[in-house]
């Protein structure tokens, strides 16, 4: 997703354009993508339920199809209707544009949530790699068309390259699926096989209605910001939610297969470690967004104006992430303990926070900045929920006054620490052409060691542990 980013940034640059395909791609792929990914925490623990798990399998995936078929072509048809409400800031000619955009990347919700599916199918067989290709040969399936659509601006040639993309992926992930042996057939569960399918899913999908929901309100917000502002709020987004999963999403996937199968973890190990680890991550979000960015995008018709729109906007997306990794593992258990009703009381909490604390923050006169800060506010409140809420006995009471004291010692020493070298930097290469590479390797090796450093110094937990990470030495 990040190096699709990156190409239609490229193509289109930021302004109105960019933001009318970002509002149509936006719904589909958040319901497609984000919606069944979610999902696919479930389903992992609901496949580890039954005994003939290759008819689950094909039992689960005749639903999904069913059903994200059924939404698809519901959204295509209503495209006219959605697509305005979810840019009302925007002008009547480019809502009326993306209308057409809207009708073609519905699609998207069709092939991304089988793809999903597939992915938690592949997961509890124990197998990683193949949905990492798929969604890779997808990848290059879009920016090859993304890239035909350049000169010309052909932003129906975009859209049709996104839905290419998930399409490939789709039909590699079956083709994966057949070479191992897991044939699927059309298969319509039994009553009581169907009722316990939709028991396990139902309530974290009206979880993830809400987040959805939430999203929507997002672009409606940012569509009054000006032109631009859409699009520059989803990079911002998908850059802190790529590095997020990379990081993150590991742990999550491993926990729930941890539980699923029986095995007992140290879940309270891997929840200090997370949290260290998070933090050299903050202080690069905060001090280095503006290289950064200005690497990754500023080519094409992305220029340095473009670069300080996102930079502003990612920076304040920086304190949520200690907060994301000290929720991780809970997160996971409530996935894998089947607790619904505390999933989606989470996505409630978290949703109904973001949006009320977007408009209050604009209203205050907070223009990009006010997404990341209230995505901050609407993650810890969330946390704050769930967390006592888990079965994880161990998990209880593992912070004391003291330790908190000192990882919030450590964290202020990197980041203090960090910022002061960046700016150093920024000032001795001014003008120089590899000023921002050599500003942002520097700067990221400077924050890992010193948090090494200062936890270390100030004795934290897992301090040794961490120093054999980063060494790398395998958990």
């Amino acid at each position: 997703m990040f190096l699709i980013d990156i190409a239609l940034a490229a193509a289109l640059g930021l302004g109105a354009h960019s933001d009318i395909l970002y509002a149509a791609w936006g719904l589909p792929h958040i319901i497609g993508r984000g919606a069944f990914q979610s999902l696919t925490n479930s389903l992992i623990g609901l496949f580890g339920e039954g005994a003939d798990e290759s008819s689950i399998f094909s039992q689960t995936l005749t639903v999904i199809g069913i059903v994200s078929f059924v939404a698809a072509l519901f959204m295509s048809l209503t495209s006219r209707w959605w697509l305005p409400l979810s840019v009302p800031g925007a002008s009547a000619e480019i809502r009326i544009e993306g209308t057409s955009l809207a009708a073609i990347l519905a699609w998207l919700i069709a092939f991304l949530a089988v793809a999903e599916t597939q992915r938690a199918i592949y997961y509890r067989l124990g197998q990683n790699y193949i949905p990492s290709i798929a969604r890779i040969t997808g990848a290059f399936a879009s920016i090859a068309l993304i890239a035909l659509a350049t000169s010309k601006q052909d932003l129906m040639l975009a859209a049709l390259g996104l839905v290419v993309g998930a399409a490939t992926e789709m039909v590699v992930c079956f083709a994966g699926l057949e070479r191992m042996g897991q044939r699927f057939r059309f298969s319509w569960p039994q009553a009581d096989e169907l009722r316990r399918m939709v028991h396990v899913i139902s309530l974290p999908l009206l979880g993830q209605g809400l987040v959805i929901s939430a999203g929507i309100a997002e672009r409606a917000i940012a569509s009054y910001l000006g032109p631009g502002a859409v699009t520059a709020v989803a990079y911002a987004f998908r850059i802190f939610n790529v590095l997020e999963r990379f990081i993150f999403r590991g742990f999550v996937i491993s926990t729930i297969q941890a539980y699923a199968s029986g095995i007992k973890g140290n879940w309270q190990r891997d929840t200090r470690l997370l949290v260290l680890i998070a933090i050299p991550i903050m202080v690069i979000f905060a001090t280095l967004s503006v290289p950064l960015i200005s690497i990754a995008f500023e080519r094409g018709r992305f220029n340095a104006e473009s670069t300080q729109m996102v930079a502003l906007a990612l920076q304040a997306y920086a304190p949520a992430i200690p907060i994301i990794a000290l929720n991780r593992i809970p997160y996971a258990m409530a996935f894998a303990q089947t607790r619904s009703r505390e999933l989606l009381i989470y996505a409630a909490i978290f949703s109904i926070t973001l949006v009320s604390a977007e408009i209050a923050m604009v209203a205050a006169g907070l223009t990009l900045e006010a997404f990341g800060f209230a995505y901050t506010l609407g993650i810890a409140l969330a946390t704050l929920w769930i967390y006592p809420r888990v079965r994880i006995d161990e998990m209880r009471g593992m912070w004391s006054i003291k330790e908190v004291s000192r990882l919030l010692g450590a964290g202020l020493i990197t980041l203090a620490g960090t910022a002061a070298i960046v700016y150093a930097l920024q000032q001795a290469l001014a003008g120089w052409a590899l000023a921002q590479w050599v500003v942002v390797i520097t700067g990221s090796i400077s924050s890992v060691l010193l948090l090494v450093s200062a936890a270390q110094m100030l004795h934290l937990v897992d301090a040794g542990q961490l120093a054999y990470l980063f060494r790398g030495s395998r958990r």
